[in-house]
């Protein structure tokens, strides 16, 4: 499972893919193959090259000329495999090759005057040298006269002919020898294919590592720390709702959260934050797994195999399904994986919230029990008061009203709702 897969099931991660300012064609490619993560020594690996890369760029004075470099790299590794497999390659491949090397060379210049600990990019100036033998450092190519004497001569008869049988000659003839030459560079260019690989991978690294780095600055997100004791986060924020906002001249109250391997209820009126916080939660998690920073002031966290999300209105009018009968199809799946002893971040907002409040506590009762035998980080939010079940229970703090706002525009009620999570003992849900 990679990032682009991820992206196709999760639509918000849209956002994600879009603001992550990559330069090249090589580093799209290598953030869409990016994995979800499941090792925490991988994960740290990971988290380890993006601090270097984030505080070397930005100590850079000359950062836009890296920019420009790392743009202008063009993905000529396809041509690089056909190079391997014993193709001959035409003068198009050339152009291609001899472009990406100059290229390459600029970026080893620059990395020289400007030491990056990540990696070390070999010189592929025997590369340009074999493509360019007049060393014009131009990004254009043809079979060059240089290659070969008689090639010269010949040129030199076709251009001095005035009879056409015999340019005709000249030109099958020229045609020959360009073709022994196109020979002869893809032998003499094939022992550097694995130079020219290795200073692909790691300009796609060098990429993505730095595009992490800025969307982590841009969005102020931290480094989190990987355990193995739940899922902590203070001042969490969801980048899609803050940017919304922010566009408003309004403002995202963060919020801190502490789950661990049982099931917690959250309770709050209407419109109180419920299903924002759920989404906050899965987002970071997802950003977490994925090798970014996350949202948040401060976070510790913990693996898991997978994120199960319920949310709103799954139904499908193709499903032919309700939407009390489709979610009761996604609780089941749920209960399945949980019961094959998987390590899951179960996310279930509104459980029940299609049917009645008689059968929807019920549900909520039964599902919370199982929940219970099965420990997982599961987080279900509700409306429904009478839920017995033992589990950790949160509330959002809600509405603040006092003699100064009573009369509240819709528009506006964000402005006075207060979205701390308060722990609380007692099974009252607030209206």
């Amino acid at each position: 499972m990679n990032f682009k897969n991820i992206t196709q099931k999760v639509p918000a991660l849209k956002f994600l893919l879009e603001n992550t300012p990559i330069l090249s064609n090589l580093g799209e490619k290598e953030l869409h193959s990016s994995p979800f993560y499941l090792k925490a020594n991988l994960l740290n690996t990971e988290f380890d090259y993006i601090t270097t890369a984030q505080n070397w760029y930005f100590s850079l004075e000359n950062s836009n000329t890296l920019d420009t470099l790392i743009h202008s790299l063009e993905d000529f590794s396809g041509t690089l495999k056909r190079l391997k497999n014993g193709e001959i390659l035409d003068d198009l491949d050339y152009f291609e090759i001899k472009k990406g090397a100059l290229t390459l060379q600029a970026i080893k210049t620059f990395l020289d005057q400007n030491p990056c600990t990540l990696f070390t990019l070999e010189s592929v100036q025997p590369v340009i040298h074999i493509l360019d033998p007049e060393n014009t450092q131009l990004p254009h190519f043809y079979i060059y006269s240089t290659y070969d004497d008689s090639l010269r001569d010949k040129r030199k008869l076709y251009d001095q002919a005035q009879d056409q049988t015999i340019k005709d000659q000249l030109f099958l003839d020229i045609s020959q020898i360009e073709d022994q030459i196109r020979k002869r560079l893809s032998i003499s260019l094939r022992q550097y294919t694995p130079i020219l690989e290795s200073n692909l991978n790691h300009i796609a690294h060098l990429d993505v590592w730095i595009a992490k780095g800025k969307l982590a600055k841009a969005w102020n997100c931290c480094r989190p720390i990987i355990n193995n004791n739940g899922l902590k986060y203070n001042g969490l924020f969801h980048p899609i709702v803050k940017n919304r906002l922010a566009k408003e001249n309004k403002e995202f109250q963060p919020v801190d959260i502490n789950l661990q391997h049982q099931p917690t209820l959250i309770t709050g009126a209407n419109m109180s934050g419920k299903t924002i916080l759920l989404k906050s939660v899965a987002f970071a998690q997802w950003m977490f797994q994925l090798g970014f920073f996350v949202p948040a002031e401060e976070a510790e966290l913990e693996l898991v195999e997978e994120i199960l999300f319920s949310v709103g209105d799954q139904s499908s009018e193709m499903s032919g399904l309700s939407s009390f009968a489709f979610e009761i199809l996604f609780i089941n799946e749920i209960i399945k994986e949980v019961k094959k002893g998987r390590k899951l971040l179960i996310l279930v907002d509104e459980l029940a919230r299609t049917t009645n409040p008689t059968e929807g506590t019920i549900f909520v009762n039964a599902f919370l029990e199982i929940m219970n035998q099965y420990p997982n980080f599961c987080l279900v939010t509700t409306h429904y008061s009478g839920v017995k079940t033992k589990c950790r229970r949160l509330r959002v703090k809600g509405l603040q009203i006092n003699e100064n706002n009573r009369n509240i525009e819709p528009k506006d009620l964000n402005q006075y709702m207060d979205y701390t999570l308060i722990e609380i003992f007692n099974e009252e849900v607030p209206q």
